[in-house]
């Protein structure tokens, strides 16, 4: 490789120490590191982790992608690198996600782990699994438990709504979640008597409307904020819900 080239792409690289993670500040794609490199007769881009792999004379055998070993998506340090099949990074994949989140838990050993992350206007964690946004909660039961059917909630039986301790959330039915909604006398205040679908109360409905007129924010920005889908969040914004609330 031209020494320019490698030049460029070390500049790119704030190195620590050599067991440390030396981290990418480049071009990424998917949170990944990409670096490139000029080539006859178009530019290439490449995985970082591919190009600090081969600067360290080494080769990538066939079928073999590289990923880091520390679990930081960002790290190029050669000392932390591996040549991975696609079970092997789907494996770590897996792995670095269940120790991100982990991480952003605090686990009370005789209660409620809460996360320490953005929380929703109702008080819910929120965090991003598959580039969308999703209750901490939830994601909770997913790493613990596997997938969630399409129309199931995740309760809470502690009532606590940023708790993702898996002993204390269960999977419910709509109908499952409004009953538990009504026993724990979380939907007084909502939108019509007795309503359990309600999302917000008549203090958040204001709330959100009037930073909505005062402009700066945007519908999917709320949305992501309270924990509910954009189109719920502009339903209530120009009053096609919540009519009654003025």
């Amino acid at each position: 490789m031209d020494e320019s080239v490698v030049q460029a792409f070390w500049e790119r690289v704030a190195r620590g120490d050599a067991d440390e993670c030396w981290i990418w500040r480049g071009g990424t794609n998917a949170g990944f590191g990409q670096f490139t490199v000029a080539t006859q007769p178009k530019r290439v881009r490449r995985p970082a982790t591919a190009v600090s792999w081969e600067l360290a004379g080494r080769t990538i055998p066939a079928g073999h992608r590289i990923g880091s070993n520390c679990g930081g998506k960002l790290c190029v340090n050669p000392a932390h690198l591996e040549a991975q099949t696609q079970s092997d990074y789907a494996r770590w994949s897996a792995d670095a996600l269940k120790q991100r989140f982990w991480r952003r838990v605090s686990k009370n050993p005789d209660g409620c782990w809460e996360w320490d992350g953005h929380r929703s206007a109702l008080g819910y964690g929120m965090t991003t699994y598959k580039s969308r946004s999703i209750g901490a909660h939830r994601l909770a039961w997913i790493l613990t438990h596997g997938s969630i059917p399409e129309g199931m909630f995740i309760c809470h039986h502690c009532d606590n709504p940023p708790c993702c301790n898996p002993a204390h959330l269960f999977m419910g039915s709509p109908a499952a979640n409004s009953f538990d909604m009504k026993n724990k006398g979380r939907t007084r205040g909502r939108r019509g008597p007795g309503s359990a679908g309600a999302r917000f109360t008549e203090d958040e409905v204001r709330s959100f409307r009037a930073r909505y007129a005062a402009g700066g924010v945007s519908t999917h920005q709320l949305a992501r904020e309270a924990g509910v889908a954009s189109m719920t969040m502009w339903r209530m914004l120009v009053g096609r819900s919540y009519a009654d609330v003025a």
